[in-house]
């Protein structure tokens, strides 16, 4: 009685057994018949078949979810340091209006205080001008080499306040880059352990359902 399965073509099954007449493998088939052996020798290769269709599907979902999830880890790592980076040109374009703010204040007590000076200096006698002329000159470049050393050292801060948000914010995106990186390599590896452990699923799969037709080709059921 010739077994009935999906797997069965008895014309196909006669032809590839011609073809293939040395069967490997752990299922004996020297107590069958030349029919039962057709049989089972196209049926495992229609098994063999579908196993390997189905481990490379597997395979391709595999690399798909791989992509997908490395490709998210990119997307954030790049979003938070685009985040960083915005943050620090508005916090540098703020450090530079602070330091510009800071000289105009320095410039304008500068000048009030040498207007003041000059305006005491119009209302005196030309004698307490003879006096005083070369005081008020002195005391003017005082005040002249006193704001120019504040600007410079409001420029300066500045610059070096900028330099640090730099570093800070370099810093910052080199270590979301790093974890990023180790992320994708933990993604590789469980990618890696889930495919073989699928693979080995399948395998499983395939080597139940041939020892189930085997017994059914071999009972004649």
């Amino acid at each position: 009685m010739a077994y009935a399965s999906k797997y069965y073509d008895p014309v196909k099954a006669h032809e590839y057994y011609m073809k293939h007449r040395k069967l490997k493998g752990r299922h004996s088939t020297r107590k069958m018949s030349e029919s039962q052996k057709a049989q089972w020798s196209y049926a495992k290769n229609q098994l063999s078949l579908e196993e390997k269709q189905e481990r490379q599907q597997a395979s391709v979902e595999n690399m798909a979810l791989r992509k997908q999830q490395k490709e998210a880890i990119s997307a954030d790592a790049k979003a938070r340091k685009d985040a960083i980076s915005a943050s620090a040109k508005m916090q540098k374009e703020a450090i530079v209006e602070r330091a510009k703010a800071e000289r105009e204040k320095f410039s304008k007590e500068c000048s009030n205080k040498v207007k003041a000076i000059r305006e005491k200096l119009k209302n005196m006698s030309p004698e307490q001008k003879a006096i005083h002329a070369e005081r008020i000159a002195l005391l003017i470049d005082r005040i002249k080499s006193s704001t120019a050393s504040k600007k410079a050292k409001a420029t300066q801060e500045s610059q070096s306040d900028r330099q640090m948000l730099s570093e800070s914010a370099k810093a910052m995106k080199q270590d979301i880059s790093s974890k990023a990186s180790a992320s994708k390599k933990d993604v590789t590896k469980k990618s890696s352990a889930d495919l073989k452990n699928k693979k080995s699923e399948i395998k499983d799969k395939y080597e139940k359902k041939k020892d189930e037709v085997y017994k059914k080709i071999k009972s004649g059921k």
